[in-house]
C-alpha cells in the first residue's frame, strides 16, 4: 500500500524469515526460530535492520540461534534480574488502587520502550498496531506536549536510564538541529523540529506545531 517492494520470504534449518525494504534506504528483517524439548515448543525471533550491519538477515539468524543455544532459563534469569533490578529502585502508594495501577502501567513503559542505549519513546512507542496503513499521526516525535510529558517524570521516579534516552538521543541529533536552524530559521544556535523522524528530520503537518520554534526551550 506505500509502494515498497514485497517482502523475502525464507526458510531453512528450522529457520523462517522475512526481508522488507523500506523507506529512506532502510531494510529489515524478521527472524523466527524454533526447537522443541520434551512437549515444549521454544521459539527465538530476533528483529535486526541494516542499521545493526550490513546483512540484517544475518545478522537475525545469529541471534536467534545463539538465544536457542543459551536456552530459555538462562535467558529468563537475565530478563529476570534486569526487572527486579527496575522495579526497586523507587515505588509510590496510592489509596486509589485504579490511578496506582496506572502508575506502575506507565513506569513499565519507561522499562520495555525507554532503555538509555536505545531510541525514546515516540507517539505510541514500541506498542503500534499495524493495520495496514501508518499508524497515528504517523507514530513520529512530536517534541511539544507529547515527549515533554512523556520525559518529565523520570527524574522524580529515579530512573536515570529511561531519561538518558531521550537525552542522548538529542544530544548526538544536536549537530542535525545547528543545521536545522540555519537552513530554515536563518539564525545560529539550534532548533528541534516540533514533529520529527527518527533521525531528527522535520516530517512537517500542522505548522502551528510541527514548526513552531519553541519546542527545544524546555
Amino acid at each position: 500500500a506505500r509502494g515498497y517492494d514485497p517482502a523475502e520470504f525464507g526458510e531453512e534449518d528450522g529457520m523462517t524469515w522475512m526481508v522488507q525494504e523500506a523507506a529512506a534506504g532502510l531494510t529489515y528483517a524478521v527472524v523466527v526460530a524454533s526447537r522443541s524439548i520434551g512437549d515444549q515448543l521454544q521459539l527465538a525471533i530476533a528483529i535486526t535492520s541494516n542499521r545493526d550491519g550490513d546483512d540484517p538477515l544475518a545478522i537475525g539468524k545469529q541471534r536467534v540461534t545463539a538465544a536457542l543455544e543459551t536456552g530459555y532459563d538462562t535467558l529468563f534469569e537475565t530478563h529476570k534480574k534486569w526487572w527486579d533490578q527496575f522495579w526497586s529502585v523507587s515505588s509510590v502508594s496510592i489509596p486509589n488502587p485504579r490511578i496506582e495501577r496506572h502508575y506502575n502501567l506507565v513506569k513499565y513503559f519507561y522499562g520495555a520502550a525507554s532503555r538509555s542505549d536505545a531510541p525514546p519513546i515516540p507517539l505510541q512507542g514500541v506498542w503500534t498496531r499495524d493495520d495496514g496503513g501508518l499508524p497515528p499521526w504517523k507514530g513520529d516525535y512530536h517534541h511539544d506536549l507529547n515527549t515533554q510529558m512523556t520525559y518529565l517524570p523520570y527524574h522524580t521516579a529515579g530512573l536515570t536510564d529511561a531519561g538518558l534516552s531521550f537525552i542522548r538521543y538529542n544530544w548526538e541529533l544536536l549537530p542535525r538541529y545547528r543545521e536545522f536552524a540555519k537552513t530554515f530559521y536563518g539564525v545560529d544556535g539550534a532548533a528541534m523540529p516540533g514533529v520529527a523522524t527518527l533521525a531528527g528530520q522535520p516530517t512537517g503537518g500542522w505548522s502551528q506545531y510541527a514548526l513552531a520554534p519553541t519546542h527545544a526551550l524546555w
